[in-house]
């Protein structure tokens, strides 16, 4: 005859230690999700603000001019610091035109419009909109590109800072501007191009070659502008979100100056 098949019976010795563990696992559960009520939902404007940012793609700006009726000779004659701007709005052309004078890639080699001490360029340019047509206020870093020109900027923080940033620098001149430029040199790039020995010379005479070529700049454009570097930079960091690596050393306010 066939065996009959036997039921498993759990013994009660091992019943105390099952509903133990079923008890731990109930009580664990219920805690995370007392946690996760007590925390501060992150509201979907601010996320999606930050998804904003952190994915804009970068803005092309429009093909930088060769040519001018301003001769190199008359725009010398003409160079001026000017502090005082009209409330009138700047476009993307005059804007690209200054960008492409600090850091613009002239050659297929990666050679750009300012010298470098053995090609380092170490230099990166950020810009201040404040009133600029067809472009959102915020701060901006200019992408000349590497061998081959990009003359794009990208956003790196959106929204008004114009008057935190006045606040930081102290100067009339940055009060409200049209636009701000600032430079800013990495020293450690620089060194590595020197074997590792720190060049840091090297840098500031570059941000003296990239502004000139701004003011003359400004002059061929009918525009003004002013460098400035009384100020604490690392406040102007705090404001503007710009990375430790890069050494501020220059604002520049720019815009139409006033008759």
């Amino acid at each position: 005859m066939p065996k009959k098949s036997a039921k498993s019976v759990v013994k009660p010795g091992r019943l105390v230690p099952l509903l133990a563990i079923a008890l731990i696992l109930s009580l664990s559960i219920f805690a995370y999700i007392k946690w996760l009520s007590g925390q501060t939902p992150v509201k979907t404007e601010e996320k999606m603000e930050s998804k904003l940012i952190s994915i804009a793609p970068p803005i092309a700006l429009p093909k930088p001019s060769l040519t001018s009726r301003t001769s190199v000779e008359a725009a010398m004659q003409a160079r001026r610091s000017r502090r005082d701007f009209t409330s009138d709005s700047l476009n993307l052309k005059q804007v690209g035109q200054m960008l492409w004078a600090a850091q613009g890639v002239t050659a297929d080699w990666g050679g750009r419009t300012t010298p470098s001490a053995k090609s380092a360029y170490p230099l990166t340019v950020y810009f201040v909109a404040n009133r600029v047509i067809d472009l959102n206020p915020g701060v901006y870093q200019y992408l000349p590109g590497e061998r081959e020109a990009k003359h794009q900027i990208q956003l790196i923080k959106q929204g008004d800072v114009h008057e935190a940033l006045g606040a930081a620098i102290v100067q009339n001149a940055a009060s409200n501007p049209p636009a701000l430029f600032i430079i800013a040199g990495d020293m450690e790039k620089m060194a590595k191009a020197f074997d590792n020995k720190r060049m840091d010379n090297n840098v500031y005479i570059e941000v003296g070659h990239a502004a000139e070529n701004m003011y003359l700049q400004a002059e061929a454009l009918g525009l003004g502008m002013v460098t400035m570097a009384g100020f604490d930079g690392n406040k102007v960091r705090e404001v503007l979100s710009i990375p430790e690596k890069d050494t501020i050393i220059y604002a520049i306010p720019f815009g139409i100056p006033k008759p």
